[in-house]
């Protein structure tokens, strides 16, 4: 688990003060100090693994696309004095199959969003075929986390709303196969 302070560049002394319970301290702990917290933290990006692999596919192969960044990632901060733990579960998977601007189809460049991570041969789930070759095509895969925290030892709450972490996109080259006659 890694810890993290956030928000303190804002603070203004205002006075010391002495509780006899950490619950009367986590009352001035907002939502949205750790609404803001969930945002700010750098939570990690998803692996966009493709098959085949080594930068090349065919056209019209359906070429496969997955994940294997599935697990929750937890990270501790300090909010008011108050030590929080924060969890982002990866809940949807936005799956860019080309960037605007590369040299590919308008269908390469709508995105295509899943709760599934994808997986790989033989059970393959996201798959996208490209219809024309190409030298610079580059996929990439956003991770949306929802949150939760908890004070102390306490209950999960969940966070309002979600955090999407986007991801770096890969070369990919889209090579056409060339029937060939043999003799």
């Amino acid at each position: 688990m890694e810890e993290a302070t956030v928000g303190q560049e804002d603070w203004t002394y205002v006075a010391t003060l002495c509780l006899d319970d950490e619950s009367e301290v986590t009352e001035g702990v907002t939502e949205v100090e750790v609404r803001r917290a969930f945002t700010e933290l750098t939570w990690p990006e998803a692996t966009l693994l493709i098959q085949p692999p080594d930068g090349e596919t065919l056209v019209n192969l359906p070429t496969i696309f997955r994940t294997p960044d599935t697990a929750a990632q937890s990270r501790s901060v300090t909010l008011l004095g108050v030590r929080i733990q924060l969890e982002a579960t990866p809940t949807s998977w936005t799956w860019h199959w080309a960037q605007p601007g590369d040299d590919a189809t308008e269908e390469d460049v709508t995105t295509h969003t899943t709760t599934t991570p994808g997986a790989a041969h033989p059970n393959a789930t996201i798959t996208h075929a490209y219809r024309r070759a190409s030298d610079a095509v580059r996929p990439s895969v956003d991770v949306t986390y929802t949150g939760r925290y908890r004070v102390g030892g306490g209950a999960w709450i969940d966070i309002d709303g979600t955090h999407v972490v986007a991801g770096t996109p890969q070369s990919l080259r889209v090579l056409e196969a060339r029937p060939t006659r043999i003799r």
